[in-house]
């Protein structure tokens, strides 16, 4: 308990006695200097008390004259102490300055409004009416003065952390201030951009083998699933959902002397999703009247044709777009090169491409049509 002495002098028409406290409750307790003990339930006459979240205080009407004693007693002080404000007034009705809170500390997202509530401000003047101004970032520039309502609304363009000052006017013009922390987080643009998946690696074998890297550099992949798999062994790794590093997948074709055909669907968190198909196949230059291979229903984007030629290989090879032919001629042993037919590929997924060896019998070579 902490004791406070107050002299009133005698012929005092009117005193007013008020604390104030930051967090904790502390009781006020009035002894008169006859020794009457005063508290909300014992009051003389022509006194009233009054009291609220943060405040108590007694007013009288022909105060007894000479010392009065203050007894402050924390219910709930922490170890550390309690800060307090004693106000009193001894002869007539001054002002008392009202306190700020500015609440808090708030958090939000950036560019959306940030409520402040400046609702814990009092005022120990009874019925004293209250405006509010509001410093979003402390830089004193109010964005709002004086306004009745004590919540604003800030907005901050960019993350980072902020001080908001909250300022408080009563009716006779007396001010207080106080601040507040204000943290805004960035916000992460949402993931619209599919997966990538494409052709990475080839080896002629045999086996044949190619080997196709997805990647997704926003949410990260979620799956990656084989729709399709003729005349391929799959090899799809292990992987944490949310992976934004490459995940390699390796097709193993079985049968060297047929065609092979791989579908791939990656789905990254966000929800996205790509199909790579990439068609695989063996051509050879055998005795005789020359072979063709034939792939219909291709995607517009299956244009990247991939030519691994075998050794020995094929010397000239056909390769026929919808009708728009592409003769590649003068192969060499072991050569490898991409040829891209987008010029010939139409819209949708009704595309065809025909291969035919031709040249010496004997060559070969590892063809893989992808995206």
């Amino acid at each position: 308990m902490v004791q406070l002495t107050a002299l009133v002098p005698d012929g005092s028409p009117h005193s007013r006695k008020f604390i104030h406290w930051i967090g904790s409750t502390i009781r006020l307790t009035l002894v008169t200097p006859s020794g009457v003990r005063i508290d909300p339930s014992n009051l003389p006459l022509g006194a009233s008390h009054t009291s609220g979240s943060n405040f108590e205080g007694y007013e009288f009407t022909n105060p007894e004259p000479g010392n009065w004693t203050l007894e402050l007693f924390g219910e709930d002080i922490p170890p550390e102490g309690e800060e307090f404000t004693v106000f009193l007034d001894i002869a007539g009705s001054p002002n008392f300055t009202p306190l700020a809170d500015a609440g808090g500390p708030y958090a939000g997202n950036e560019g959306a409004a940030i409520t402040i509530n400046a609702g814990g401000s009092t005022d120990p003047d009874a019925g004293d009416v209250l405006t509010y101004s509001f410093d979003c970032t402390d830089d004193g520039v109010f964005e709002a003065v004086d306004q009745p309502g004590s919540t604003f609304d800030c907005a901050y363009p960019t993350a980072g952390s902020f001080t908001v000052r909250v300022r408080v006017k009563d009716a006779g013009g007396l001010t207080d201030e106080d601040t507040a922390l204000v943290t805004v987080t960035a916000v992460v643009p949402a993931d619209t951009t599919a997966p990538s998946c494409a052709l990475t690696a080839t080896t002629k074998g045999p086996p044949a083998k190619i080997e196709v890297t997805a990647q997704d550099t926003g949410s990260g992949i979620a799956a990656i699933i084989a729709l399709k798999a003729i005349n391929v062994t799959m090899s799809i790794p292990a992987f944490a959902p949310g992976i934004t590093s490459p995940v390699v997948v390796t097709a193993t074709k079985v049968n060297q002397s047929q065609s092979a055909t791989v579908q791939l669907e990656v789905k990254d968190v966000a929800g996205n999703k790509t199909v790579c198909d990439p068609v695989i196949t063996l051509v050879i230059r055998e005795e005789g009247k020359p072979v063709t291979q034939t792939f219909a229903g291709l995607p517009q984007a299956e244009s990247k044709v991939k030519i691994v030629n075998g050794e020995p290989g094929l010397t000239k090879l056909n390769i026929t777009v919808n009708g728009k032919k592409f003769k590649e001629r003068d192969l060499q042993n072991n050569e490898a090169y991409t040829l891209d037919v987008s010029s010939a590929m139409a819209p949708g997924n009704n595309n065809t491409i025909t291969l035919e060896a031709r040249g010496k019998p004997g060559g070969s070579a590892l063809i893989v049509i992808s995206d």
